[in-house]
């Protein structure tokens, strides 16, 4: 269903301040949350999927003091807008030189030279080769759960047991059905993913029901481009050729935070 109240933690103003900028090289408009002095140094959270900039309220709090702290809705997440067209065939507007783009503008916009970028899930997707072509604008790195993209193929190649982890990169190929499992059922997988068994938090008390339904909000909101994130996989999985990271290097400071329990990725 269309969700057209928003939940209230979506404004809850001890996380911060909402604002937005709009970028050079696609026009789009960004929104983010932002907490801490301006004259501070840029920390930026990117989300990963299904997310928006709320995956961040804890860390919004935690190092507001020393950084001005800011967390984007990614490219077609949330108030971020989405280029057309929606829908299946707007996959090539999320390719990977699209998304570092935006992280780039996103730090200009701001106001900043360099930022310490950190990352989860989709956002460390973007975040590691954005590091590896920006190393001026990279102060530290830190991502969790997200393997550097010249180990993971390598990795999958060789594990089948991650390959059959990885299954839902290879449905979320297919148009409008992976759209049509999402919204089922009143955006149950968004649920699952984060309270069920396989995939959810093994900590019972870490997402609240309110918590849920800003995520649902994300995708169920009026006017959202449900298949954004989905075109996220599409578009990477159709980079042709696929780029060789083998011989790329991260510069800067890094650190890789990793949850052992993850049901989509294996240890390693």
């Amino acid at each position: 269903k269309v969700r057209q109240d928003r939940p209230k933690c979506l404004d809850d103003p001890a996380l911060g301040t909402h604002g937005y900028v709009r970028l050079k090289s696609s026009g789009l408009r960004f929104h983010y949350v932002a907490a801490g002095e301006r004259d501070k140094p840029l920390m930026l959270c990117l989300h990963g999927f299904p997310e928006c900039w709320y995956s961040w309220r804890h860390q919004l709090n935690e190092f507001r003091d020393s950084y001005r702290v800011v967390a984007p809705d990614l490219r077609g997440y949330g108030e971020t807008e989405s280029p057309q067209p929606f829908g299946y065939r707007g996959w090539p507007n999320f390719s990977m030189s699209h998304l570092t783009t935006d992280v780039r503008e996103l730090v200009e916009a701001l106001g900043y030279s360099s930022c310490t970028l950190v990352a989860h899930d989709w956002g460390g997707v973007v975040a590691w080769p954005f590091a590896i072509d920006n190393p001026e604008l990279v102060d530290k790195l830190i991502i969790m759960n997200c393997p550097h993209p010249g180990i993971f193929g390598k990795y999958m190649n060789s594990h089948p047991s991650q390959l059959l982890l990885s299954w839902y990169i290879f449905l979320f190929q297919l148009p409008w059905l992976p759209e049509l499992l999402i919204r089922s059922f009143d955006f149950e997988q968004i649920s699952e993913l984060f309270k069920g068994k396989e995939h959810g938090c093994k900590r019972s008390d870490a997402f609240t029901e309110e918590d849920l339904e800003a995520f649902k909000y994300t995708f169920a909101r009026p006017g959202a481009n449900m298949s954004a994130g989905i075109n996220y996989y599409r578009a990477l999985f159709k980079e042709s050729p696929p780029r060789d990271f083998q011989s790329t290097t991260v510069t800067c400071p890094t650190l890789l935070i990793w949850g052992d329990q993850d049901g989509a990725l294996e240890m390693g």
